[in-house]
């Protein structure tokens, strides 16, 4: 007998390998596979054979904020995930899905984009990278595994794939998550979980209008939120130029 997946009994939608009730939770995703920094020639030609898969899988336009967009092995934080003193700092507005069958919301995904409202920064491109590459290897322990090893006040970040050979690559901070930090209990510092983005447009359209972007890839940063306003610690803010942009409703694909 064939087996038919179904969305669950609670009915919640299935988005793309994510799931429309926790949706900005499951956001909070990163790739993990230590190629982004290897230096072997063995390395290189597993990059080359990796980037032709992702050339092939791109015709289907899988959306960037699906774990289905990566050709490399990513950590899934929902395990992690540990709700103390969790805010978001987002909001999801919709999130439309293109399936090759409608009927079958398993199978292969054809497009789609999320359009979320919140808050977003314009980042350093080489602070961004600079910081990428010092968080290769104790990114594990900054951002997923701080409860066993994290220091505090310690930000990382891990972008989904390696630099662009293309200069001018306009990045973003979409702060989506906040929470308390577990080995820090008596900070006011909060870890907040950030989208690394990049802007599928020409000009950043004005505030209060809708702007596109593409997932780049994960940020933890630290700092507070008090009735909505987030302030970045030191460290943190030298990611980013200059305050926030403003609310923005952003579509991502």
């Amino acid at each position: 007998m064939e087996l038919v997946l179904q969305y669950p009994a609670h009915g919640d939608k299935y988005l793309a390998r994510l799931w429309e009730g926790d949706f900005l939770e499951e956001l909070i995703w990163c790739v993990t596979d230590p190629w982004l920094h290897s230096r072997t020639e063995e390395s290189y030609r597993k990059n080359a054979t990796k980037e032709s898969s992702s050339a092939a899988v791109a015709v289907t336009s899988i959306p960037s904020w699906s774990l289905t967009s990566s050709d490399f092995p990513v950590k899934f934080s929902r395990e992690y995930y540990r709700k103390h003193g969790a805010k978001e700092l987002c909001r999801k507005e919709k999130v439309d899905i293109f399936l090759e069958n409608e009927e079958y919301p398993f199978g292969l995904v054809m497009g789609g984009v999320a359009k979320i409202h919140g808050r977003l920064y314009r980042a350093s491109e080489s602070a961004i990278w600079e910081e990428h590459g010092s968080s290769h290897y104790d990114f594990q322990n900054n951002l997923f595994f701080s409860y066993l090893h994290s220091v505090p006040d310690k930000h990382a970040v891990r972008m989904d794939s390696k630099r662009s050979n293309s200069l001018g690559d306009r990045l973003y901070i979409f702060p989506v998550m906040a929470e308390t930090h577990p080995g820090d209990w008596n900070s006011r510092n909060l870890d907040i979980f950030c989208l690394v983005l990049t802007s599928l447009t020409a000009t950043l359209e004005t505030e209060g209008h809708t702007s596109l972007f593409s997932r780049a890839g994960l940020a933890k940063l630290i700092g507070t939120v008090q009735e909505g306003i987030i302030a970045f610690s030191k460290g943190s803010k030298e990611l980013l130029l200059g305050d926030c942009l403003g609310e923005r409703l952003i579509k991502i694909r």
